[in-house]
């Protein structure tokens, strides 16, 4: 099911232009060591690290001290654009657990695109969380992170060390909240958005992308979480709501 959700996803994402990185590097290698793919030429971003991966290589990148992992597919053809897909993870859950439930890195070999799975900043109860919705889910510490623009950063770093015409953001509750303030914001890409459990926030009408998202959205009626009616303690809309919208 996932594969599948994925094969709709980044098939149907929108173009993204490409920039290029002069910086510094601040990459952790695991993996097969040959066949590097070749870079594009775009405009400098020297404030962006240098992120340069093999195919079957997964390397974990530092980027403004909070580190995202980089897989890239064993069958990754530099010859033409690929798809990049996002992997966000729930309140109190880590990118592994998120790569192990549905499947992300076997999913991106089999069908040949960059999967990039970044981790929340972790609260003062020790707690992975993502700043989606304002007032909301789930900075309750209000520590004010800005993740729309870490993610922004984060696209923007992948898409300077290869050619990503199509991106797709994953996000499972908490971070399916995160996933339309991305794609529907500032951040370049834009495209695709898988958000499980992941409802927009209140007002959903205040997300107005600028260009259109194709969207999977799937929410459990008897979730007893992340409410199917939605909750304004929580400043998320409804299921059917966001869905409308």
């Amino acid at each position: 099911a996932s594969a599948a959700l994925l094969g709709l996803l980044v098939g149907c994402g929108l173009g993204a232009e490409p920039v290029q990185d002069d910086g510094p590097t601040g990459v952790d290698r695991t993996g097969p060591t040959t066949g590097a793919p070749d870079l594009p030429d775009a405009p400098d971003r020297p404030d962006l690290p240098d992120v340069t991966a093999l195919p079957g290589e997964t390397v974990t990148v530092d980027l403004d001290g909070r580190p995202f992992r980089l897989h890239v597919p064993t069958g990754y053809d530099d010859s033409g654009p690929a798809a990049l897909v996002v992997g966000l993870h729930g309140y109190t859950s880590r990118s592994e657990e998120l790569d192990s439930y549905l499947g992300l890195t076997a999913a991106s070999d089999e069908r040949a695109f960059l999967l990039a799975l970044p981790e929340g900043e972790t609260n003062d109860a020790g707690d992975r969380y993502w700043n989606a919705v304002p007032g909301g889910c789930c900075d309750f510490y209000g520590a004010g992170t800005d993740d729309v623009e870490y993610l922004s950063r984060l696209l923007s770093t992948v898409q300077d060390s290869y050619d990503v015409d199509r991106v797709a953001l994953v996000g499972h509750s908490n971070g399916g909240c995160l996933g339309p303030r991305v794609a529907g914001g500032r951040a370049p890409g834009g495209g695709g958005l898988a958000p499980p459990a992941g409802p927009l926030p209140v007002p959903p009408a205040a997300c107005r992308p600028a260009r259109p998202v194709t969207v999977l959205h799937a929410h459990g009626d008897a979730d007893e979480l992340v409410l199917f009616g939605g909750s304004a303690q929580g400043g998320w809309a409804s299921a059917p709501d966001t869905a409308a919208t």
